[in-house]
């Protein structure tokens, strides 16, 4: 075959493609990678809240300021439906477990339940409500929505292409408030490969393609953005700690010794002398970490609402060389089956949780000892 017949097949085959490239996409064009499409407009700043609805779950974010620091942060609400006939909501597929704690079970104290059913006879759905405060990276992954950008833009389409997105019907929303009130986009399905998402901007009737992994971690965010540190100042930063078991009280003092490297803690009551019991016991305070977040009652605006049968065990101040940092409270109380749980409350939780149980009792276990040695 000569050259130039060659030339036309390959001339009317990229005619053909660019005809029905055209067609699928009513027009429009593709944006290349790197040129995303401005979705919505805003800043960071501007961004006052965020509600993502699915079938089994809503998820919503509000901003807050820590009491202490006046530091902003997100606080997290997920409802999830819990049908009573027993099967599992949607979950999140990245949940992390505890090494010292198992998975509690569905609707357990231990998934902070909140469960209620008029009749179960009617097999009435359940709703499950989880709550917790996010960390650093939660407020990374909120700034991504101001402005929001999307990978392309398809346009209004017509009542076809809205069923085969998965948008005609979809009860899915996502709802960005801002300080010029609430934009809603309504969400259709996914994509293969990236599995990024179709959304519809409810007002302007306009269909993006958005990437689907900022959209999965807000709606699954437990895992990777729940705060898990009791307090953000370090070990290092405290020079001076009080210690009450209500019935006792004690005062350490820490200091670095630098050319050994070395964490030395004395009662105040004898500088001088160095006491290894308490640097070993500091470091089991220091490893204690958040497993969950209790519910927060809603006649609790702020404070420590512990649960009303669990008991004191001790409270603890932490100083640097100026001022007060921080704070911890702990107290003990009882799962639904009768085991041991333990809580604590911090200047940087800003609620009630619930500590490892190994993590905890190895803590205590010590805590008689270092109340009665000086």
């Amino acid at each position: 075959m000569r050259k130039s017949g060659v030339l036309f097949y390959v001339a009317v085959l990229v005619i053909s493609l660019g005809s029905a490239y055209y067609t699928w996409t009513g027009g429009k064009v593709e944006k290349k990678p790197g040129n995303k499409v401005t979705v919505l407009d805003c800043a960071a700043r501007e961004l006052t809240s965020l509600i993502i609805q699915t079938k089994n779950r809503t998820v919503a974010y509000t901003p807050k300021k820590d009491l202490v620091s006046g530091d902003s942060y997100w606080w997290v609400n997920i409802t999830s439906k819990l049908p009573a006939s027993g099967a599992r909501p949607e979950k999140d597929a990245a949940k992390e477990k505890t090494p010292e704690e198992p998975a509690a079970k569905e609707g357990s104290q231990g998934e902070q339940g909140d469960s209620t059913s008029k009749d179960p006879s009617t097999k009435e759905e359940k709703t499950r409500v989880e709550v917790f405060k996010g960390n650093k990276g939660l407020a990374e992954q909120m700034e991504k929505l101001c402005p929001l950008e999307a990978l392309r833009s398809f346009g209004a389409l017509d009542e076809g292409k809205l069923k085969e997105f998965g948008i005609a019907g979809s009860e899915e929303r996502v709802v960005i408030g801002l300080k010029d009130g609430p934009r809603e986009f309504a969400f259709g399905t996914t994509t293969y490969g990236h599995r990024d998402k179709y959304l519809q901007d409810v007002k302007t009737k306009e269909v993006y393609l958005v990437a689907g992994q900022l959209i999965q971690d807000l709606t699954y965010p437990k895992s990777r953005f729940m705060e898990r540190a009791l307090h953000q100042f370090e070990k290092d930063a405290i020079v001076r700690l009080q210690l009450s078991t209500g019935e006792a009280h004690k005062e350490l003092l820490h200091r670095k010794q630098e050319d050994q490297k070395k964490d030395l803690w004395t009662d105040s009551k004898a500088p001088d002398k160095e006491n290894e019991l308490y640097a070993n016991w500091v470091n089991k305070l220091w490893h204690l970490s958040p497993i969950d977040f209790l519910p927060v009652p809603e006649t609790e605006a702020k404070g420590c609402p512990f649960p009303p049968e669990a008991v004191y065990v001790c409270s603890l101040l932490f100083f640097s060389e100026a001022k007060e940092i921080g704070f911890m409270k702990i107290y003990k109380g009882k799962d639904e089956k009768g085991e041991p749980e333990y809580y604590a409350c911090t200047e940087n939780t800003g609620a009630v949780v619930k500590l490892s149980k190994s993590q905890a009792e190895n803590f205590i276990k010590d805590l008689e000892d270092v109340m009665g040695k000086g």
